[in-house]
């Protein structure tokens, strides 16, 4: 919106109804007052820099709410890179490996597992990556059963940039499964 004064038109800079800056246009209006550009300048500045404060703010809280959807979920939950090194980890994912999420963050599954998993995870990962498709497993870990959907994640020109999933323990469907069967 914009209002007007004896010598100067006002420019509100806003977003649903909420004003982030004004910009004052009497330096255009009267381009005789020297120095005046300046501090139309410094003004606009201001504003964008309260702009970009206001759009960081609201990745923060976008990036936060995301975070507590994927904390309270009842599996484990991640995101890995296209190299393989795992970016976004639930609450569960860093509990079941007995690390905190900043000890997993940035590191690759041979960081994270024994051997045995990491080589099961690394293979699934490129299986997914490769085949280009999402992927449905079950794995057996020693004597845990996991369940598994991973899913390749694309950006914008349609190239895979990573993987997501969520797991979760099936060991004791699988041992109510086979008892049936006995």
């Amino acid at each position: 919106s914009y209002y007007i004064t004896n010598d100067s038109m006002f420019l509100e800079i806003q977003n649903n109804k909420k004003v982030y800056g004004v910009i004052q246009l009497s330096e255009f209006l009267f381009p005789e007052y020297k120095n005046r550009y300046l501090s139309f300048g410094i003004q606009i500045v201001k504003i964008c820099e309260n702009i970009f404060f206001q759009i960081e703010r609201y990745e923060e809280k976008r990036q936060l709410e995301v975070q507590i959807i994927l904390d309270n979920l009842p599996y484990t939950a991640w995101y890995k890179n296209i190299m393989g090194k795992y970016t976004v980890i639930n609450k569960l994912f860093a509990d079941e490996c007995g690390l905190s999420k900043e000890e997993i963050i940035g590191k690759f599954d041979e960081q994270i597992f024994p051997i045995y998993k990491a080589e099961k995870n690394i293979v699934i990962n490129n299986e997914v990556v490769l085949g280009n498709r999402k992927g449905y497993f079950e794995i057996l870990y020693n004597d845990i059963w996991k369940e598994e959907y991973i899913s390749p994640v694309y950006d914008e020109c349609e190239n895979i940039v990573g993987t997501t999933g969520i797991s979760r323990d099936i060991t004791e469907k699988k041992i109510f499964d086979k008892s049936l069967r006995d």
